[in-house]
């Protein structure tokens, strides 16, 4: 960014010069285990991520007091070193910031109760238990009638492949009939679907999903039987692991993929290992139709779970359990940060084209969610909390100011993130969490993304160099 603070503001310029949207960032050698220090170099403009040592840094930062032939001439190839005025550069960024604004893979979503049969220790939206309409009522089919009928109406819907089942806990046996309801009217409309479950009721709902085209269902499971017994336990006190395994034995029986989510915290993240091995031994661990990913517990409102980790305390904790159990990370790795097309991590991983990030998830340009009282939410994080509804879509589709606030968050509109050099990478950060944080979601989220640079990143650099290095091998 510019010194004043505005990566779209004009300088002068010469013939050859850096480009100004270069972004560099030093690597930690402890997580790298690099003797010499390295770096990321990247240019959202170009699209292009580059590892640089020292030497190349030092030239590219005094470029052109000092101009060293070859090493100039890859930074140039890349967009390192331009030619282009910075006004060109920011007309060509304006473009591609736009373009990226536009939704891409948009995802429609029905709220289909808020009712759960599970209390969580560490749950997030506890809070809407105490509401007894929220807590006890299912979405009808003139509800869901309405959601369907409004689709065709939301522009960044036009496209839409997907729909999600949502909630509270969408598999119940209270759910059965409406949830088929929905599959077979989205079915009609060529609708592929994704739903997050407990999995409690997964083995009931499995032959039904099976005749519909489901992308993916997502199931936690928080470690080994006692482990997660301790933590998502039914309202009579009572576990759920086997049941919950039963249930995704039987999904993947039916031919339905599963991810399978273990959310951590300081309670659990210790009897990672023995879970890892649980895997490996109950016949998980190799197949392509189930994968697992670990995530970070977070506080919602009102959350007074006390074994929540801060970003930076997971980061250092996942290095350590990944030193003392190489193979854990390979068979569940952590969510360091979304693994999407055009984001950083995506490049580092497997070499992609770097895209300038307007937002920090879909939430800010494609995230629909049609909830049970006909409110629309944009974050799913923020269902069920009228605060956050963005509009109504019964009895006819009409947004509120919430709307222009959720759609119009990007880098450029929070004060913190116009002069921050990461704001392109990193897209603001979780609004929802700023908005804990803040009680705005106009700043920016930085704790997550800033673990990742820090901590995850080198990581992903050393796996793509171990990568490279076994290909030259070959």
């Amino acid at each position: 960014m510019d010194a004043d603070g505005d990566f779209m503001t004009e300088r002068n310029s010469g013939k050859l010069r850096q480009s100004s949207y270069n972004i560099i960032v030093p690597l930690s050698s402890h997580v790298l285990k690099s003797d010499k220090p390295l770096y990321i170099l990247a240019n959202p403009l170009y699209g292009n991520t580059s590892l640089i040592d020292e030497k190349e840094y030092e030239i590219l930062q005094k470029f052109p007091e000092i101009d060293e032939g070859t090493v100039v001439s890859d930074l140039r190839s890349e967009g390192y070193i331009t030619n282009l005025t910075d006004g060109k550069e920011r007309k060509l960024m304006e473009e591609r910031y736009e373009a990226q604004k536009k939704p891409k893979d948009p995802r429609a979503s029905f709220v289909i109760t808020y009712q759960c049969n599970l209390r969580c220790t560490y749950c997030w939206s506890g809070y809407l238990f105490s509401r007894d309409e929220k807590c006890t009522t299912v979405i009808d089919e003139k509800t869901v009638d309405a959601g369907f009928d409004v689709i065709p109406q939301i522009p960044a819907l036009q496209s839409v492949k997907y729909m999600s089942l949502y909630g509270g806990e969408p598999f119940l046996a209270s759910t059965l009939s409406i949830v088929r309801y929905i599959l077979e009217k989205g079915s009609e409309r060529g609708y592929a679907f994704h739903a997050n479950t407990n999995g409690t009721h997964l083995k009931l709902f499995a032959p039904l999903l099976a005749q519909h085209d489901i992308a993916a269902i997502g199931v936690t499971l928080d470690g080994c039987a006692d482990v997660h017994n301790a933590r998502r336990k039914r309202l009579n006190g009572s576990g759920t692991f086997h049941r919950i395994v039963g249930g995704i034995d039987t999904a993947l029986d039916e031919g339905i993929p599963v991810g399978v989510r273990i959310n951590v915290d300081a309670e659990n993240l210790p009897h990672l290992p023995a879970f890892g091995d649980w895997i490996k031994e109950h016949g998980w661990a190799y197949r392509r139709d189930v994968t697992f990913a670990i995530s970070l517990v977070r506080p919602g409102i009102g959350s007074e779970w006390g074994a929540f980790l801060t970003y930076p305390e997971m980061a250092k904790r996942i290095i350590s359990l990944m030193r003392e159990s190489p193979f854990l990370l390979g068979i569940m790795p952590y969510e360091w940060e979304y693994i999407t097309e055009g984001y950083l991590s995506h490049a580092i991983l497997h070499g992609a084209e770097l895209q300038p990030r307007p937002f920090y998830c879909s939430a800010h340009c494609q995230g629909y969610a049609f909830d049970l009282f006909g409110d629309i939410y944009s974050c799913p994080r923020a269902v069920g909390d009228r605060r956050f509804s963005i509009g109504r879509f019964v009895p006819t589709l009409q947004f509120n100011e919430n709307y222009e606030q959720w759609f119009h968050r990007d880098v450029l509109s929070i004060p913190t993130c116009r002069s921050c050099d990461l704001a392109l990478l990193c897209g603001g950060g979780c609004a929802y969490e700023g908005y804990l944080l803040h009680d705005t979601i106009y700043e920016g989220y930085c704790e997550r993304y800033r673990a990742f640079i820090e901590y995850g990143m080198p990581l992903f650099v050393r796996r793509r160099m171990w990568t490279e290095s076994k290909e030259d091998a070959q």
